[in-house]
């Protein structure tokens, strides 16, 4: 949706992509280009760590809101995300844009995925849920999503890392950058599969 309306409607951007982000694109520089040297990146991986598992506990905890809180905080990181994607593609900086996201997209978005379906399943407790007293839903299936999101917490301390040392930058290659989010994303998913089985 935010893609969309960025895409067809160019002044579109100005009411859903921030002005910080707006000005640094009309330069035809990313904003993320000045990262490592205004702080080091292990605080840069710091204040990602953070705003990470903030991201993922609001996600996972609106869900309280009968499911709404989920939805809407989903449907507002997708609107935001696709009209920032689509004004750096409009503006000539897409290449640069999927260069930053490569390593640490796949598991970050991901992880945020599953904190939403993990909310939505708190939810449901609370809209539908059955034959059990909304009490005893509620306990049953936060039981379920709570383990959705410890099994993402280690992932999400390392992803950190990735966008702090490895995605900024040009220190490593487009390629090399990659090759590790896809690795790691299969790492990922690997062990929430394995996980998530039933013993034989």
């Amino acid at each position: 949706l935010g893609a969309g309306v960025v895409w067809l409607e160019p002044r579109g951007a100005e009411l859903l992509v921030p002005d910080n982000l707006r000005d640094s694109v009309a330069r035809g520089q990313m904003w993320t280009d000045g990262i490592l040297s205004v702080a080091p990146p292990s605080a840069v991986a710091s204040g990602i760590a953070t705003n990470n598992l903030t991201v993922t506990v609001v996600t996972f905890a609106s869900g309280l809101l009968f499911g709404l809180g989920t939805v809407f905080v989903m449907l507002n990181n997708g609107v935001h995300l696709g009209s920032v994607a689509a004004l750096c593609v409009r503006e000539g900086l897409g290449l640069k844009l999927l260069d930053f996201i490569a390593a640490h997209g796949p598991v970050e978005l991901s992880i945020i995925v599953i904190a939403g379906g993990a909310g939505l399943r708190v939810g449901s407790a609370l809209v539908d849920p059955g034959e059990l007293p909304r009490a005893q839903a509620l306990v049953l299936r936060g039981r379920e999503a709570v383990k959705l999101v410890l099994g993402c917490a280690p992932f999400l301390a390392l992803i950190a890392g990735v966008e702090g040392f490895v995605s900024p930058g040009d220190f490593f290659s487009s390629g090399v950058k990659a090759l590790l989010g896809l690795a790691l994303g299969a790492l990922f998913w690997g062990y929430l599969l394995r996980a998530g089985r039933a013993p034989a």
